[in-house]
């Protein structure tokens, strides 16, 4: 599956808009570990490999601008077995997945505790986050099965945060953000790959 999404800054108005009229799902607290080279090359890519609560998980992202051309929307395929992250990774099938990323050079820089509320609304999840450096972000989110139904989902997304009055300014996520301030030239380094990405 592919998660198209779009971040909005959480603050109390932006959060009674979007929760009025949606079922709170779940309350709960992911740790992640997120792990990369020294020099951030995953990260360059807009890949980030995290251990998830003790599963290993690689989000895979490619960035497109709406279909109306303005907001930022995040697509991202997400991969959640071994065998399927070992693959993109090219490691080693026989090798268990932390000790493979090791050997490869993905170590641990950061774990991030989070407290998630997740609700429901029509066929949108929106995720409200608290992250335990101070960080707050809220994702609105639908799921697409290929490529060709992004469009589409993108604009309903788009529609959707219209529609509920959200403050809409970009936004970095939180492992961006935390590479921001804790780790400012590398940050700058990722956001220079990321530009020569999209020319």
């Amino acid at each position: 599956m592919i998660e198209v999404e779009k971040k909005f800054v959480l603050n109390d108005k932006n959060e009674k808009h979007i929760t009025e009229n949606a079922k709170l799902i779940s309350e709960k607290k992911v740790i992640d570990t997120y792990y990369d080279t020294e020099d951030y090359d995953l990260a360059k890519k807009d890949w980030w490999l995290r251990n998830r609560n003790r599963q290993f998980e690689l989000k895979i992202g490619f960035k497109g601008k709406s279909p109306q051309g303005t907001e930022r929307i995040d697509h991202y395929k997400e991969l959640e077995t071994e065998d399927e992250i070992k693959n993109a990774l090219h490691l080693k099938q026989e090798t268990p997945l932390e000790e493979g990323a090791r050997i490869a050079g993905y170590l641990p820089y950061t774990t991030l505790t989070t407290i998630r509320r997740k609700y429901k609304e029509d066929d949108f999840t929106i995720d409200l986050d608290e992250i335990d450096y101070g960080y707050k972000i809220g994702e609105i989110e639908l799921l697409v099965e290929n490529e060709a139904d992004i469009p589409h989902a993108s604009e309903k997304i788009e529609n959707f945060a219209k529609a509920h009055g959200l403050e809409t300014t970009p936004i970095r996520g939180k492992i961006v953000e935390w590479i921001r301030r804790n780790a400012p030239e590398k940050y700058q380094q990722i956001k220079d790959a990321w530009k020569k990405m999209e020319k």
